[in-house]
């Protein structure tokens, strides 16, 4: 794990662990919105919109990520390089 997480800290692993800015693979924001999802329909109210403005985000970025591979903006090489750069950040 990256040595700037407080390990102890339920709330900084939250944060870390599902920050969408660092997430780069397709899979993984599929993953994080099964789960976010998830959370919405447990939740009621102010929560349930939060997860569900979380949801639309996560959407939104893995869509980004499809077109910029699509049309070129994304080799995959840079692709590939970027998940194994998040990776050794979680690691």
């Amino acid at each position: 794990m990256g040595a700037s997480v407080n390990s102890d800290d339920p709330i900084e692993l939250e944060e870390f662990y599902h920050d969408a800015d660092g997430m780069c693979a397709i899979s993984v924001i599929e993953h994080e919105i099964a789960f976010v999802k998830n959370l919405a329909n447990k939740a009621r109210g102010d929560e349930k919109d939060y997860y569900l403005s979380k949801v639309d985000s996560l959407e939104f970025s893995k869509s980004n990520i499809e077109d910029s591979v699509g049309s070129g903006l994304i080799t995959p090489e840079k692709y590939v390089a970027d998940i194994k750069k998040f990776r050794q950040k979680c690691m």
